[in-house]
């Protein structure tokens, strides 16, 4: 019994390893998405099976694959007006969303650092005249005092 069941699980297996020969040589020659006819049969490959044609079905596919490359045209021109309005419309709210991250602020910021040197010499002239004014003052102030000081000992000199 057991060797019964040996030779028929083989013949299985032959069968199944010939049917598997026969279709991998077969996928060979239609290669990934053609067709190949053998003896009047015709074979086509298409999602990873094998399958058989009738005339009318090779016929339609010969068909479809004359016109497969002008539909693929057909829809990229139709998806083109798609593609031009949403890449003008990125780039200008693109435009928008970087004006938007500027500070009117920095524009004159920039324009003052354009005359810094400038403003920041005058700065310094002011700034120097200023003390030149008050060192004048607190001199005479000084002067004025020193003298009323020597005009005071001057009468107490005087006056002893």
């Amino acid at each position: 019994m057991n060797r019964l069941k040996k030779f028929a699980f083989s013949k299985k297996l032959n069968k199944i390893i010939q049917t598997e020969a026969e279709r991998e040589r077969i996928r060979k020659q239609v290669g990934e998405s053609g067709t190949f006819e053998e003896n009047g049969k015709a074979y086509y490959y298409r999602d990873g099976k094998i399958n058989k044609l009738d005339y009318l079905k090779r016929e339609e596919l010969k068909m479809q694959a004359k016109l497969d490359s002008y539909i693929e045209d057909k829809e990229t021109k139709q998806q083109l007006p798609f593609i031009i309005i949403s890449t003008i419309l990125a780039v200008f709210l693109g435009s928008i969303f970087i004006r938007s991250l500027k500070k009117p602020e920095k524009k004159n910021e920039i324009e003052d650092n354009s005359n810094y040197e400038a403003n920041y010499q005058q700065a310094v002239k002011e700034q120097e005249e200023y003390d030149e004014k008050i060192k004048e003052e607190k001199l005479k102030k000084f002067r004025e005092q020193e003298n009323s000081d020597m005009e005071i000992d001057k009468k107490k000199r005087d006056f002893k």
